[in-house]
């Protein structure tokens, strides 16, 4: 059964059946169960690798890795996957870049209750303004770290707020 998911997904994605299989073997190595689940992840990951132009081994291990952090269903992977994409297609940033952002981020990121969808836009804003995902990684989690604890800055920071109109 899955030898023939496997050639089917090689005739709807740019990609050998060989590279098909490996990212399946990844993805459950992963801890991801169950064949519809596999396949559903590994065709995000293979359009996502065509996209992003990166290895689908890389992008698949880390798109599980992301998901896992932001407790996304596997078979709700492709909400991933598409919010990235729109990303890399409508800013000036990198589906690379910001996954590479994001997975420096998710621990606090996910911890504030932030969607994936929000972290994504965030760390694609700090890549288009220039900064490396190195950059804009830190950035995010100080920025993020900061906020979590408004309410016990000094009143300096608290006038910054205001200032910015955020309380």
């Amino acid at each position: 059964e899955m030898g023939n998911a496997i050639k089917a997904l090689g005739e709807r994605i740019p990609m050998a059946t060989t590279e098909i299989a490996a990212l399946i073997e990844g993805g459950a190595r992963m801890g991801i169960q169950g064949k519809d689940n596999l396949l559903a992840f590994t065709e995000v990951a293979a359009n996502a690798a065509t996209a992003f132009e990166l290895p689908a081994d890389q992008i698949g291990e880390n798109l599980a890795r992301i998901a896992n952090l932001y407790k996304l269903p596997i078979q709700n992977i492709g909400q991933l996957g598409d919010a990235i994409n729109y990303l890399d297609d409508n800013a000036q940033s990198k589906g690379g870049d910001i996954i590479d952002v994001m997975q420096r981020t998710a621990g606090i990121t996910a911890s504030v209750g932030m969607s994936f969808r929000d972290a994504a836009a965030l760390g694609s804003t700090f890549l288009s303004l220039g900064a490396s995902a190195e950059v804009a990684g830190t950035a995010t989690n100080a920025m993020i770290r900061e906020l979590a604890i408004a309410g016990e800055q000094p009143k300096r920071f608290q006038k910054g707020l205001k200032a910015l109109g955020l309380e």
